[in-house]
């Protein structure tokens, strides 16, 4: 699997949420290469609304969803 087994719990657990979304079909992406047309599900890491970042949110057709 190739990932580092020295990762807290927390980023485990995102690294297979990240896993299963691309499995799914949809497109991971950092917020700081954002593109939310870059295919029809694209998942946002680390999305900074206020007044804390979320850990993810999704984009569906263009649109954000949460």
């Amino acid at each position: 699997m190739g990932k580092d087994l020295n990762q807290s719990p927390e980023q485990q657990a995102r690294d297979r949420i990240d896993d299963q979304l691309r499995q799914a079909g949809w497109v991971v992406q950092d917020r700081q290469g954002l593109d939310p047309g870059a295919s029809r599900g694209v998942a946002v890491r680390e999305y900074p609304p206020m007044p804390a970042p979320w850990t993810t949110c999704s984009w569906l057709m263009g649109r954000l969803l949460g």
